[in-house]
């Protein structure tokens, strides 16, 4: 039993704290990279017969910036662009997406 305990009820809205919501979404969006050019990277760099490990190291080089999961979202959009265009290419894309999506993300 809790004598004397209330909860309090609080609701924070932009109103009361601007500088914490505002601060919090740009300063995410400040360290993110571009997917599309992440996606063009992907593209140029993909080849036949590469491991995904590789492909990850190569583009990690291109765009430090990046997490693996944007990498890996990355590549999940290269493959639907690049699936009817060039075969080989979408299957390195996909060999590459679907090994590393489940990996542990650094």
């Amino acid at each position: 039993m809790q004598l004397g305990m209330r909860r309090a009820r609080w609701i924070v809205t932009g109103e009361c704290a601007p500088n914490v919501i505002k601060t919090s979404w740009r300063h995410e969006l400040a360290g993110k990279p571009d997917r599309e050019q992440i996606q063009k990277t992907l593209l140029s760099l993909a080849k036949p017969k590469m491991s995904p490990k590789d492909l990850l190291r190569e583009t990690r080089k291109v765009h430090p910036e990046a997490s693996k999961k944007d990498i890996v979202r990355a590549a999940f959009a290269s493959l639907i662009a690049v699936a009817d265009e060039d075969g080989e290419k979408a299957l390195t894309l996909q060999e590459f997406a679907l090994k590393e999506r489940g990996a542990d993300v650094e």
